[in-house]
């Protein structure tokens, strides 16, 4: 069913790009095709416009200009022998070029005449006034010209062009006029046009048999795509599932064991208490410790799962940071003192005395890091600092780091380090494995908390781990000096 929607949507998805590329392409060939047939039209335009001029020029030339001056406009004129030279070399240029009319137009009063041209069929046809257009002012005045606009009279549409003749003296005693017909450059713009329209027709068949060749194998591999994406949205659902199913019956099977070991516990300390056998007594202890060490081990297992199944959530409320602190002190610092090993605490006198945050998973965090440090540290010290590293009136940016003068880290193993189960330099750990979830727990609750854990390590030397947390500040008050804060809370107590 979902393929089947998908091939549906698929055909839907390529049947919008076939459409909009093909009214591109339909774009694209008209502006192609009316571009192509300006510019033809254009070329073609100049074409014969110099096609006039080179005419106009060579009869001009070949006309006596002193001849012309001679001629009076009348039909008398034909009978002269300087008429017929010159009509003689006009006719030349008529029968071997497309030009419609040549002729020659001499100024006579105040008007242009025509006073020479093969195709006088009647006496009255000599000397008739021509209109005077731009072309035929300038040519009078000395420069070859063609009118831009069609002239249109009794005998047809024409593009005009003209050149002045000179006399043997310089001066100008007329012009050759020819006349190419409207139709004819009609016409090859015309042929032009149709064949620019084929070549676009033909481009455009094959620009389309492009476009759906494409097409076909664009959907093709959408098609594929969305197989494999399929696929792929399975597997992913099924390792979801597996994980789901993992976390919950972790879940459930250390819920379920937790209440055997805190009756193991409570009956081993009471045991300890009662008898005076020493012997009993250091088995009783026994059983508590090891009872301890396997709550540790459900707790850290249960928490990673229930971060991997996204039911742990943040608790945030106000709290007393002196308080938060000297709880995890008051938890390690015994285990510490048992190895021989000594707690360094510095905490900055700056550092708000109520905050806003999550104390709980804070705690979490500082004490696997601890813990950590306490496992794999035989001789020295480990040190907790806790710094203000930098605040504004309503939060503080506060810098929690651990370091130890354990046996440190390989810097191959720094990759693995964070990883779930694992366990580095195990045979190093004073015997105590636990379950290798605690950094990847710290690391989790991290990013959870909006921070990441930092790892500094040199091998055989220590390790330092750092991570800064943005903390609401409740009240202006300040720690001042922790020691004396400590040992009011616990001082007392374990005199």
């Amino acid at each position: 069913m979902i393929l089947e929607e998908t091939k549906y949507g698929r055909k839907s998805i390529s049947g919008q790009i076939l459409l909009i590329a093909v009214n591109i392409l339909i774009v694209l060939i008209v502006i192609l095709a009316y571009v192509s047939m300006n510019r033809s039209r254009t070329v073609l335009r100049s074409l014969m416009e110099d096609s006039i001029l080179n005419i106009a020029n060579s009869a001009a030339t070949m006309v006596s200009g002193d001849d012309l001056k001679g001629m009076t406009g009348d039909y008398s004129d034909s009978k002269r022998e300087e008429y017929g030279r010159m009509i003689d070399e006009l006719e030349v240029f008529k029968n071997n070029t497309d030009l419609t009319y040549i002729y020659a137009v001499k100024k006579i009063g105040d008007n242009y005449c025509v006073v020479a041209d093969p195709d006088f069929e009647g006496a009255d046809e000599y000397g008739e006034v021509i209109e005077t257009t731009p072309a035929l002012l300038s040519a009078i005045k000395g420069t070859p010209s063609v009118d831009t606009d069609v002239d249109e009279d009794k005998w047809g549409v024409f593009y005009s062009g003209f050149s002045p003749v000179y006399a043997k003296d310089g001066s100008i005693t007329g012009v050759v006029g020819v006349d190419f017909d409207a139709e004819w450059f009609d016409g090859r713009s015309a042929s032009e046009n149709r064949r620019i329209l084929i070549l676009c027709m033909v481009a455009f068949g094959g620009s389309l048999a492009l476009v759906l060749l494409l097409t076909k194998r664009a959907r093709h591999e959408v098609f594929m795509h969305q197989i494999e994406g399929e696929k792929l949205l399975s597997v992913k659902r099924a390792i979801e599932n597996a994980n789901h199913a993992k976390s919950a019956f972790l879940e459930q099977i250390t819920q379920e064991t937790r209440n055997p070991i805190h009756t193991i516990l409570d009956m081993g300390e009471r045991i300890a208490q009662q008898t005076e056998v020493d012997r009993i007594s250091v088995c009783a202890s026994n059983i508590h410790t090891s009872g301890e060490s396997l709550m540790r081990i459900i707790n850290d297992v249960l928490d990673y799962s229930g971060i991997e199944a996204g039911k742990l959530r943040l608790e945030e409320k106000e709290y007393y940071a002196v308080k938060t602190l000297a709880d995890i002190v008051g938890t390690i610092e015994p285990e510490m003192k048992k190895k021989g090993l000594s707690l360094v605490v510095n905490v900055d006198p700056e550092l708000p005395r109520y905050l806003f945050g999550d104390p709980t998973h804070i705690s979490q965090c500082l004490y696997n890091l601890l813990a950590n440090a306490l496992k794999y540290t035989d001789e020295g010290e480990v040190v907790l600092s806790v710094f203000v590293q930098s605040r504004n009136d309503k939060s503080a940016y506060i810098r929690f780091s651990v370091e130890d003068t354990g046996c440190g880290i390989r810097h191959e193993d720094l990759d693995r380090l964070f990883m779930p189960f694992e366990q580095l330099e195990s045979e190093r750990s004073s015997g105590d494995t636990g379950t290798g979830l605690g950094l990847a727990i710290v690391t989790k609750l991290l990013e959870m908390m909006g921070s990441k854990l930092h790892v500094e390590s040199l091998y055989g030397q220590g390790s330092l781990f750092t991570f800064v947390i943005m903390q609401d500040i409740v009240k202006e008050e300040k720690v001042g000096d922790f020691e004396t804060e400590y040992n009011m809370l616990y001082g007392q107590e374990n005199k």
